[in-house]
């Protein structure tokens, strides 16, 4: 089992979450780019093999804004009130996104919520 970094604190910080926008122990994030998600890795705030639902894995994620980097991840954050602490990423968002970068970006973002491609792609896992 994966044994998760509890500073949350640091956490947080790294994610751009500030104590007062958890509502119910859970906070949303936007815009965390290759290094940042790498860096909460690194650090054990983040569980490559977790996903959200049908999303991919984090792991995938990653792999993707790493070749992609004009992409970003966004999730939400479970505090450590609760008993599943995490880190959870929902989708991926790209801007000026080339016809290349929009080829990739369809071919990694199958079956989401939510999905959208051009100059701006998003894409969102429910």
């Amino acid at each position: 089992m994966f044994e998760y970094n509890m500073n949350e604190d640091e956490r947080n910080e790294m994610l751009g979450i500030k104590k007062e926008n958890f509502g119910g122990g859970c906070a949303r994030f936007d815009n965390v780019d290759y290094k940042t998600l790498k860096d909460l890795v690194d650090l054990n705030y983040a569980d490559l093999e977790d996903a959200q639902n049908s999303a991919p894995t984090l792991g995938e994620f990653l792999k993707f804004i790493e070749t992609h980097s004009n992409f970003t991840v966004h999730g939400y954050a479970i505090s450590s009130d609760r008993d599943d602490y995490r880190i959870s990423i929902e989708g991926v968002d790209g801007d000026h996104c080339s016809k290349q970068d929009q080829e990739d970006f369809t071919n990694f973002c199958t079956i989401p919520d939510e999905f959208a491609r051009g100059i701006h792609c998003h894409c969102w896992y429910d």
